[in-house]
């Protein structure tokens, strides 16, 4: 079967070399691969020899979607961090031969760039893997929370405590936003009530159970939907 793909320019094709070199030698420095693959992907440079991003991480790495993509994700979690940490710094900054720039200092700062210096980078994919259940400008703020309670010593198991204690809290905002938002109704229906009082028997007992098997983001999503529909 003939692939259908698409012609790339010379400079397009440069661009791509350069890229899979950085990949090719730093397959585990998972902030310059995520930078690349980022790339490459947006601009879908992988497209004068593969017909699907799958195809190519395959292909080229022998690497799944889904590995892949995490290495985007780890990027755009460091780089959300820098953005808020390091304010105008460029994601740069942050690497250099042994990979993130941890808490390094090279002259003077400002106050406002203290953050930057307190705080030290993720050193792998799995420290920020759970930093992306969470909303961009709520992961600043969960892996300041991460750093310390761990003592500058971070583990991804703290982050991941760190983010489902906050993912928990929020959900019991939510909750409880609806509650509230029902008790403000002039007349409710019975059926409507046993079965909201149902759900948050089923939401009390997931959590009992420490959330094991229950999507809590999609939990999260859902009920602001309730909300949203009942405020319309």
């Amino acid at each position: 079967m003939e692939l259908d793909l698409d012609l790339m320019t010379q400079e397009e094709t440069g661009r791509l070399e350069l890229l899979e070199a950085v990949i090719r030698k730093d397959l585990k420095g998972f902030i310059r691969v995520g930078m690349a693959l980022k790339e490459i992907k947006d601009k879908r440079l992988y497209r004068g020899k593969y017909t699907t991003w799958k195809d190519y991480l395959k292909g080229e790495w022998d690497i799944s979607r889904a590995y892949g993509d995490r290495y985007i994700d780890a990027f755009e979690v460091i780089e959300n961090l820098n953005s808020s940490f390091r304010k105008s710094a460029p994601i740069g900054a942050l690497l250099d031969e042994d990979g993130p720039d941890q808490n390094v200092h090279h002259g003077g700062h400002s106050e406002e760039d203290s953050d930057a210096f307190e705080f030290p980078f993720p050193k792998n994919e799995a420290q920020t893997r759970p930093l992306t259940l969470l909303k961009p400008e709520q992961q600043p703020e969960a892996w300041k929370m991460a750093v310390r309670m761990s003592g500058h010593k971070v583990t991804a198991l703290a982050v991941n405590k760190v983010v489902q204690e906050i993912l928990e809290a929020q959900l019991e905002e939510d909750k409880n936003g609806i509650q509230q938002t029902i008790i403000k109704e002039v007349t409710v229906p019975d059926d409507f009530s046993s079965q909201f009082t149902r759900l948050l028997e089923i939401l009390d007992m997931h959590r009992k159970s420490g959330w094991k098997e229950f999507n809590r983001k999609k939990a999260l999503e859902f009920i602001k939907s309730i909300e949203e529909y009942l405020n319309s």
